[in-house]
């Protein structure tokens, strides 16, 4: 055998290892894509039932929000009358409050001048 005869074994023997290496490399990787699939599999059988729980609940919560949007709408509408009307008896009702205390104030202070002058 002549050295171009081993260097081909050797080139052909390290081709037959790498074509080995990449068979095995392959298998591995179809047996995770098989596992990835059944897991993909579960993954639809659970979420299908959980999604459709999802959706009835979110119809249930628009429902009851339908509900509230028009009370909601009251109470605001109620407060702004409320804000309005205490606004407006604390206009009407401060002024003469202002000058009946002024008025007890400054009669306290002439009956306590009128007891120490008599």
């Amino acid at each position: 055998m002549s050295a171009g005869d081993v260097a081909a074994v050797v080139v052909a023997v390290c081709m037959g290892m790498g074509v080995v290496g990449l068979l095995l490399a392959l298998g591995a990787a179809i047996r995770t894509l098989a596992d990835l699939r059944d897991i993909l599999d579960d993954v639809r059988v659970h979420a299908g039932p959980i999604l459709a729980e999802t959706h009835a609940a979110v119809r249930q919560a628009n429902a009851r929000l339908e509900r509230v949007g028009p009370i909601l709408d009251r109470a605001d509408v109620i407060s702004a009358e409320l804000q309005s009307t205490s606004s407006l008896i604390y206009r009407l009702l401060s002024n003469p409050a202002i000058k009946a205390m002024a008025l007890a104030s400054g009669g306290a202070q002439a009956v306590r001048t009128l007891r120490k002058k008599g």
